[in-house]
């Protein structure tokens, strides 16, 4: 890997608006690195468990992924982590995982990542070509 990397967009979180938005880059051809500071859908693991969403399957489905429950009732906690893995394995995307971002610099300025798992791998990134916004 890379001391530096150049991309044109960099999407920080992986909950489903970053994975989303990771879809639509993907299908568009467009270059893009995607970070989470822990793991898919972390935020979301923080509901306790069992807890139902009170929006509608297809309100909280993305990519055009339908979200399918045994009963077809509103989705729990569990099962909305499990289709956020899904969506990622179907559509092949990679997700840095335990790669938290401290800093995204344009090109010729150093990044930077904190100091987690991933950090001794290449950290002083520079995002490049005009480095996107995060989403999470």
């Amino acid at each position: 890997m890379n001391a530096q990397e150049r991309t044109d967009v960099v999407i920080v979180g992986a909950g489903p608006i970053g994975i989303e938005l990771a879809v639509a880059l993907k299908r568009r051809g467009i270059d893009y690195l995607h970070f989470d500071a822990r793991q898919i859908g972390y935020t979301i693991s923080w509901f306790a468990p069992q807890t139902r969403f009170f929006s509608s399957n297809e309100r909280i489905a993305i990519a055009g992924v339908p979200l399918s429950t045994a009963d077809q009732s509103k989705a729990t906690r569990e099962e909305y982590l499990n289709y956020l893995r899904n969506v990622v394995r179907q559509f092949d995307l990679e997700v840095r995982t335990y790669e938290p971002i401290v800093a995204i610099a344009p090109a010729g300025r150093v990044a930077g990542r904190g100091a987690g798992r991933g950090a001794g791998r290449g950290a002083g990134r520079g995002a490049g070509r005009g480095a996107g916004r995060g989403a999470g």
